[in-house]
């Protein structure tokens, strides 16, 4: 995973430098060069940003998936134990009898429904849209070129 702070820091510092020598008249070609070897420093840190945010972001899929499977079979549980509930009491049970099965039921109930609620409540409403295929938002990698009005290496 990535330490924030420090990729922060050391990026701060390489588009610093990168500032510094844009703003530079004259060119020397060592200059040049460290120019580039900053551009491919921030390409790879940012290389590295998109992929653990795609990373993150399947993981996260992924948990939803499970959380919506579990909400389900609790759901579907709890049907079951008021069915039993019903026929029990058709069956000629008394409120005592069937006293437990019902606190066990509402019991699995609440929790199914605090479990179904946490998912929207702590999902952003900014999210991005998801793409059709996956279902996920995934980063653009950079494709390695220089940026417009940026010279090739060797060019300086």
């Amino acid at each position: 995973m990535l330490d924030t702070r420090e990729d922060e820091t050391e990026m701060l510092s390489l588009m610093r430098r990168f500032i510094a020598l844009c703003r530079r008249k004259p060119v020397i070609p060592a200059e040049g060069a460290m120019f580039h070897e900053i551009l491919k420093e921030i390409r790879q840190m940012s290389d590295t940003f998109n992929n653990e945010l795609a990373q993150l972001q399947a993981d996260v899929a992924a948990q939803s998936t499970v959380i919506a499977s579990a909400t389900t079979a609790f759901q579907g549980l709890a049907a079951q134990i008021a069915a039993a509930e019903t026929a029990a009491r058709n069956a000629g049970a008394t409120d005592v009898q069937v006293a437990g099965v019902a606190s066990v039921r509402q019991a699995l109930e609440a929790n199914t429904a605090a479990l179904a609620a946490a998912v929207p409540a702590n999902t952003s409403a900014a999210a991005a849209t998801p793409t059709p295929a996956t279902g996920l938002t995934a980063p653009v990698a950079n494709t390695g070129t220089a940026p417009t009005g940026v010279p090739p290496a060797g060019s300086i």
